[in-house]
């Protein structure tokens, strides 16, 4: 249990890594003057999830959990440390009253009295505090404070008393217009408070609604506890970014095509999800967020020559702003990062203006996660995903416990179940064991798949077995002789010291496990030839120690493409585990996707030799290589160093200057019916979707009714 705010420090710079180490507690804990006070940040979520496979029960759980526990067991099911507050109503609407107008009104009514109902132990005085008995049998004086509440758009709207983005103002934390949406407009309107807010309701100024709400009873500020929504704000975004490139692309006639015969043409790597019923949006069936994230690794490569270069840097950036803002820890060099890819992002959104006008609050909800993030620390403290995967241990299985019949008895039997399963848990169930403290595991190598024909035997018969191979007797011998001797300058072959033996052991996979701080596995194939009747052509990252970098002394990187793993036996007796494959030259050229253009060696009789050989101790990681299909040159290609979530931090994108960047026009104010935001979870399985936006009008908030 975190008892205090603290602050991390890495090389003397700020660490935001969990709630604990945000300025929000931080600054609570210095305005209430008593060390001996023990603050208890409050974490809410909420979301309305389907519980059959019909699609006519639903469930609306609300969940709490305290931010003094650490968020890598805060969600986790066996600690017990998220728990069910309640079940909210889900109101079904007869279809003569749906379209009443003040429909929305009475929803918004009963909502607010649920929440004043579970709200009502904390209403009171602002410093009134409270005796909790706390870890080490100790009783300590707690004031609960409501840290965060994760909700998605429609709910946030309903916490907040606010009308959708069609009545002007549909941003639920500030007052800025619609219409400011897609100019990035952050810190020039007014942030909403309690104070403010019951001042905007008499007149319902601002896109407020003239209801009371339950949050200005208790000590808590619901506008400041409300948090960027990852889940379907990131994921929302980039699908009206594809959603816009399938226009531009369908405009042009057998470009579609096109684009699917390259996701097809795609080589295959262990690890990479291949689209092969289709790349666009109209191809892709209820994509998941993490659907969404494999999409997004492989959108510029194949469709960057087809669109214009200005949205090729407007995704790029979005890309780069999405892979950055979702890591688990982040420094202000890392938000600063952040927040200027993000400038880039709307600096290059108007080439998408004759789609669409650009009113999505998802669009605004960017400009606010740098601040939520010094706040109250990464996005896995609060994401709405944590709820999502709650839903299927209070909401999914416990709904099968039911009998399936009117809504009260369901949410009635729903909630009975689970408080009693809960109270068994607490009174018999033991304690989680603490587990082993952690110790640094090596990393560990394994060569496997041991070929026996013939030809892989010996050396030479490698050699003449494979064309790609020439040269390659001489390439082991001389980099075996430079890393057992260390020489700076290269030698002829007749110096060096020969093979102790032609005999080889041959092999087509490689697996490099790691442990990282967490204590989790993680396992990467390196495959080679035919597996699983594919042809694999895994690529590579790794260290040439046979050259040295005189102002860094640093031992230069290369990328090269793997053909065989094999085990040589040299002159001083020991055995080497050697990869051999093809070499990349890097073209150190600007490309319009930012990743590195790479052109493959190809061998010949008259070249140097094109093959790199390097023990695999040697490899960094496998990396994905993905063919130039813009350039006429077969043999040119990118390295998409985006595959992976922590590799912007070394990339350096080189990016093409654009000589005039299209602005907004004044006259573009079109109505665009995919700006609405809707919920996300009408999809009855566990894994978390973002779904197509609606057009709906008004904010009646049908997403969070069942009309029978």
């Amino acid at each position: 249990m975190i008892l205090s705010p603290a602050t991390a420090t890495r090389y003397n710079e700020v660490v935001y890594d969990d709630l604990h180490t945000s300025q929000w507690w931080s600054d609570l804990q210095r305005s209430v003057g008593d060390d001996d006070v023990v603050i208890l940040p409050l974490m809410l979520s909420s979301d309305a999830t389907l519980v059959s496979g019909n699609g006519k029960n639903k469930a609306w759980p609300i969940y709490m959990t305290i931010g003094n526990v650490p968020k890598g067991v805060r969600y986790k099911k066996e600690y017990g440390a998220c728990r069910v507050l309640g079940y909210l109503p889900v109101i079904n609407v007869l279809p003569e009253y749906a379209g009443k107008p003040w429909i929305s009104k009475c929803k918004m009514a009963i909502y607010h009295h649920c929440m004043k109902l579970l709200m009502a132990p904390f209403s009171g005085s602002t410093s009134e505090t409270k005796f909790f008995q706390g870890p080490f049998g100790s009783v300590y004086k707690c004031l609960p404070r409501l840290a965060t509440y994760s909700a998605d758009y429609p709910e946030q709207n309903l916490l907040a008393l606010t009308k959708s983005w069609t009545n002007g103002y549909g941003c639920p934390r500030c007052t800025v217009e619609s219409s400011e949406y897609r100019k990035g407009v952050n810190g020039v309107a007014v942030r909403r408070s309690n104070s403010n807010m019951i001042q905007f309701a008499s007149t319902e100024d601002f896109g407020t609604v003239n209801l009371r709400n339950a949050f200005w009873d208790t000590p808590f500020d619901i506008y400041d506890a409300l948090t960027v929504d990852d889940l379907h704000q990131l994921g929302g975004v980039y699908r009206h970014l594809i959603g816009f490139v399938e226009k531009i692309i369908k405009q042009q006639r057998g470009k579609a095509a096109l684009v699917q015969q390259r996701c097809k043409g795609l080589p295959h790597y262990t690890g990479m999800k291949r689209f092969d019923k289709g790349f666009l949006l109209s191809s892709l069936t209820n994509p998941t967020y993490d659907e969404f994230r494999k999409h997004m690794q492989l959108v510029l490569c194949l469709v960057y020559d087809l669109i214009p270069l200005q949205c090729t840097l407007c995704i790029r950036a979005f890309v780069d702003f999405f892979t950055q803002i979702n890591s688990k820890e982040h420094t202000e060099a890392t938000l600063s990062a952040a927040d200027e890819y993000l400038h880039l992002f709307y600096l290059y959104l108007p080439c998408f203006q004759d789609l669409s006008a650009m009113k999505a609050p998802k669009i605004h909800m960017l400009t606010k996660y740098t601040r939520d993030i010094r706040l109250k620390g990464p996005l896995d403290d609060y994401s709405t995903m944590n709820s999502e995967r709650m839903h299927q241990v209070n909401a999914k299985k416990p709904a099968k416990r039911t009998n399936y019949r009117d809504h009260v008895s369901f949410t009635t039997q729903l909630g009975k179940f689970v408080e009693d399963r809960d109270a068994c848990i607490d009174m018999y169930g033991p304690p989680p064991s603490p587990s082993a403290p952690l110790q640094e595991t090596p990393t560990k190598l394994a060569l496997i798949t041991l070929l026996n024909d013939d030809w892989a035997r010996r050396l030479d018969d490698l050699e003449r077995h494979d064309q790609q191979l020439y040269g390659l007797r001489r390439s082991v011998v001389l980099y075996l002789d430079s890393i057992t001797r260390q020489r700076s300058h290269p030698i002829s072959v007749s110096r060096c010291m020969q093979l102790h033996s032609l005999d080889i052991k041959l092999y087509q996979h490689m697996v490099l496990a790691e442990t990282n701080e967490d204590g989790v596995v993680n396992r990467t194939s390196i495959r080679t030839g035919q597996f699983y009747n594919k042809t694999y052509n895994d690529n590579i990252k790794a260290v040439d120690v046979t050259k040295t970098i005189s102002e860094s002394d640093q031992h230069p990187t290369f990328y090269g493409k793997v053909l065989y793993f094999l085990e040589v036996t040299y002159g001083n007796m020991k055995k080497y585990r050697l990869c051999v494959g093809q070499l990349y030259e890097d073209l150190e050229i600007p490309h319009p996707t930012g990743y590195k253009t790479l052109k493959l060696l190809r061998p010949s009789p008259a070249s140097s030799p094109t093959l790199f050989i390097c023990c695999i101790e040697h490899i960094i990681s496998k990396v994905f290589v993905i063919p130039d299909f813009g350039h006429p040159n077969d043999d040119i290609f990118l390295l998409n160093h985006d595959i992976e979530q922590h590799a912007w931090t070394g990339a350096n994108p080189l990016l093409p200057s654009l000589d005039h960047i299209e602005d907004w026009h004044p006259d573009n104010m079109q109505q665009d019916d995919t700006d609405e935001e809707e919920d996300d979870d009408l999809d009855p399985t566990d894994t978390p979707t973002i779904d197509q936006d609606s057009d709906d009008d008004d904010n009646r908030l049908e997403d969070f009714s069942f009309v029978p």
